[in-house]
């Protein structure tokens, strides 16, 4: 049953029944609980796994539209996705399992032409999620980070190059005791920015501390701000922090301005990711880089190809980010 199917059964406007669905508002009272009572009373209806009669609609599922990372990869895919007539549903999971698994029903039931699909930090732990993966029958592609065990393909960053050279980053300019703040400890993106880091250390023949491993959140910050409180005031502390993603850069500066230090005096750090905001406001932070708005065009052009039918072969693409020097790394005086 179609969106136009449903609207015509309840008389109501095709953007109406979107928006009840899609959980928008704007619907009075009466209307939505008209349209609610009518979608449960014909679920039976969908084709939850059907490929048929789908609309010039992609779905992105994205873990956290206010961290800049994803908006600017959304940003990339949309600017492509225009220039071939798409439609884009998008769909943010806040970073939920739960949800997760609500928007890629959703998306099917939609009859889009193909999901681009980004992974919470949690999505490798559920068994209930991979196999809905492998159930559905639309083209879906990964971004910025792979499913442990599910073959798909789709457009990473290389997690450990990217840790790797900002180690080595770190290092050429003096430093010996280096640590590095992450996300949570049973993550795949930890795991891999985790052993880029030690690879560094390793070549220098640096010792590995543990001591020197921060674990927080990549999606709540002020986790990352009660940990960073009693780092930052203990006097051996590190003399350079790696920051593991944009959000945990933020955190990581503020606690910094908190604490009464200077970047590039008191502690150097460096990023694993861009964060365009603190350029904004004057501040220089030496990261690694990745043209997110390319990357996000080649993840459209890899999903079209696959709803066109244009290529039989996998193709995952790895990106090795550049490191961009700002002066953040250098030594303390």
């Amino acid at each position: 049953m179609t969106l136009k199917e449903i609207a015509n059964k309840c008389q109501v406007s095709v953007a109406t029944v979107s928006r009840v669905i899609n959980n928008k508002g704007n619907v009075s009272y009466n209307t939505q609980e008209k349209i609610l009572h009518f979608l449960n009373e014909n679920e039976k209806n969908y084709k939850y796994f059907s490929s048929n009669e789908k609309n010039d609609t992609i779905a992105i599922i994205i873990p956290n539209i206010h961290n800049s990372f994803y908006s600017e990869i959304v940003k990339g895919i949309t600017y492509t996705a225009n220039k071939y007539n798409f439609d884009i549903l998008l769909y943010d999971t806040n970073d939920e399992l739960k949800k997760e698994l609500k928007y890629l029903k959703k998306s099917v039931e939609q009859k889009v032409n193909g999901i681009i699909f980004m992974s919470s930090s949690k999505g490798d732990e559920n068994d209930e999620l991979k196999k809905l993966f492998l159930q559905i029958k639309i083209p879906i592609i990964l971004m910025d980070k792979e499913i442990k065990n599910l073959q798909f393909d789709g457009i990473f960053l290389d997690d450990i190059s990217g840790t790797f050279l900002l180690t080595k980053t770190l290092i050429e300019n003096g430093h010996k005791n280096i640590g590095i703040l992450v996300g949570e400890n049973d993550s795949e993106v930890t795991k891999k920015r985790l052993k880029g880091y030690k690879e560094g250390l390793l070549e220098y023949e640096i010792p590995y501390n543990q001591e020197n491993i921060f674990y927080s959140s990549f999606t709540k910050e002020h986790l990352a701000y009660n940990i960073l409180d009693n780092v930052l005031k203990n006097e051996n502390r590190p003399t350079a922090i790696i920051s593991c993603s944009g959000l945990l850069t933020i955190a990581l500066v503020k606690s910094i301005k908190d604490a009464d230090l200077k970047i590039g005096k008191d502690l150097a750090i460096v990023s694993f990711d861009d964060v365009k905001i603190l350029q904004l406001l004057g501040m220089n932070i030496t990261s690694a880089s990745t043209d997110l708005q390319e990357m996000g065009k080649a993840g459209f052009d890899l999903l079209y190809k696959k709803i066109k039918n244009e290529t039989l072969f996998s193709s995952k693409l790895k990106i090795i980010p550049n490191i961009i020097k700002r002066g953040s790394e250098k030594s303390i005086s």
